[in-house]
């Protein structure tokens, strides 16, 4: 599956985090390390797949898979992501 982010959001680094705003809700959304970092691989066009293989091998973590699928789910019931 692949996502993107919606062109209604502002997203700013500070550090090794993200700052969401969604303009639509007036709402923001701090991102830690490794969510950016999935957010930065759907970005630059990885799949969900892909970005959950990445990020496996970067942390070396059995709980990688589930902590993203999750997150994923939250990032698409706020409107974070869309379908590309």
């Amino acid at each position: 599956m692949r996502l993107k982010i919606p062109d209604y959001l502002r997203i700013t680094k500070v550090d090794n985090q993200l700052v969401i705003l969604d303009g639509r809700k007036n709402q923001y959304f701090a991102v830690n390390e490794s969510g950016s970092a999935f957010i930065g691989f759907l970005q630059n066009g990885s799949s969900v797949e892909d970005a959950i293989n990445q990020l496996e091998a970067r942390y070396l973590s059995s709980s990688v898979c589930s902590d993203m699928e999750e997150f994923l789910k939250e990032l698409i019931n706020q409107g974070l992501v869309v379908e590309a």
